[in-house]
């Protein structure tokens, strides 16, 4: 009778997996935080690698695995490569998240400095990091933006330098509102030379990663972020570095709290780069075209918060709709995946929207009209929920292959 039961369990567990299986197939995902792996760098997953540890050992004067050697040496590979495309002297691959990496990285630098200057989150910022500067006893400030031009606030960033001008102090960017990238060049020139910057780019990784977004160069600036937005990676996270301390203090906290660095996820982050490197400036322009064309379309009937001209200069979307909880189970209901989100510098919730996944795919300008018509459909409430779901589903169906990939490569 027990082992019936677990069958029976075992049966029904199974059927809800197939059932999510072709959910997926008829829905959309216009989540900006969320990609779509290649089948290739997907089969990492797969393989008996993902479930190995890589724990180095100090034989003589080297650090390596006895037996994996192979294995140690593709990381590198990895490691070198994101040195080479982002111009930078260290890369960290160790990060299992943007969240991880972000726990990580205050912890290690709070033994650098007692003050931190973080983005405010009803501006944008990441909702964690008040929270994880506080775990570490951070003196902590906010900046703000400035919504006419989609930048820091400068006004009132300048009474924080002077409050602060003769300490150490960390600035970590880390915005979830990311409709223009910021100006780091000029942050850079206003703010104390001995400060350090830290600027989460998880959300703009790809258009770094191709150099349509560029940084300057400069010793108490460093970068990284999650690898699974723009950038169509596994959900990992590097940092990129010049300074050799930074580079030190930081990799030292990895090892602290890191016994497996989750070795698929660094071969399928190889297999994304290698890819990106071939292919990523055609995707990357893709993205930011077709995105400023989709926030037209909204346009036409809803309220677009944006930069003008375009709305956007990046993957995201934002409306402001009345009802936001509400537009979104209705959104879910004909197919579409969001949530709701705060609408910067305002007391209630809008949606924003990425298609960064869909232009993978390749989704056409006519398909994301139609798209964005349902939408507005579903906000204004013009069409019955049958209607815009078998739109929705069309639009899906067409979306099976993914693009930009490494082509004709067989693992065996």
């Amino acid at each position: 009778m027990y082992n019936l039961k677990i069958k029976n369990q075992t049966k029904k567990i199974l059927k809800m997996i197939h059932s999510e299986f072709k959910h997926e197939k008829t829905t959309l995902s216009l989540i900006p935080s969320e990609n779509m792996m290649s089948d290739l760098a997907t089969s990492m997953y797969a393989s008996k690698s993902n479930s190995r540890y890589l724990l180095p050992l100090k034989i003589g004067v080297k650090y390596f695995m006895p037996g994996r050697e192979n294995l140690e040496n593709i990381v590198k590979i990895l490691e070198t490569k994101l040195c080479s495309i982002y111009k930078s002297k260290y890369s960290i691959t160790k990060g299992l998240s943007g969240l991880h990496q972000m726990d990580i990285i205050m912890s290690a630098l709070s033994k650098k400095t007692s003050k931190i200057i973080i983005v405010d989150a009803m501006d944008g910022g990441h909702s964690k990091t008040f929270g994880v500067a506080k775990k570490y006893g951070f003196d902590i400030d906010k900046i703000n933006i400035e919504f006419k031009n989609w930048d820091i606030d400068y006004g009132k960033l300048k009474i924080t330098i002077n409050k602060w001008k003769n300490v150490n102090v960390l600035i970590y960017i880390d915005h979830t509102v990311v409709l223009n990238p910021l100006n780091i060049s000029k942050l850079i020139k206003q703010i104390p030379p001995h400060w350090i910057i830290y600027y989460d780019i998880s959300h703009l990784q790809l258009f770094y990663f191709t150099h349509i977004f560029n940084f300057p160069k400069h010793k108490n600036f460093f970068f990284g972020g999650s690898t699974h937005k723009t950038f169509p990676g596994p959900q990992k996270a590097i940092i990129l570095l010049d300074n050799e301390e930074l580079y030190n203090l930081i990799n030292t906290e990895f090892y602290k709290t890191i016994s497996s660095t989750h070795t698929g996820s660094l071969l399928a982050l190889l297999i994304t780069v290698l890819e990106m490197e071939k292919y990523g400036v055609a995707y990357a322009k893709d993205i930011l075209e077709k995105t400023q064309y989709f926030a037209k379309c909204l346009s036409t009937k809803l309220n677009v918060i944006g930069p003008l001209p375009y709305r956007t200069n990046t993957h995201q979307v934002w409306i402001n709709v009345p009802h936001a909880l509400e537009v979104t189970q209705k959104l879910a209901s004909v197919g579409i995946i969001n949530y709701p989100t705060r609408i910067p510098a305002t007391k209630h919730s809008g949606l924003r929207f990425g298609i960064q996944e869909l232009c993978r795919f390749r989704i056409k300008k006519k398909d994301l009209k139609i798209l964005a018509d349902v939408v507005i459909s579903c906000v204004v409430g013009n069409q019955t929920e049958r209607n815009l779901r078998n739109k929705i589903e069309n639009i899906a169906k067409k979306l099976t292959t993914t693009h930009y990939v490494l082509k004709n490569v067989h693992l065996h």
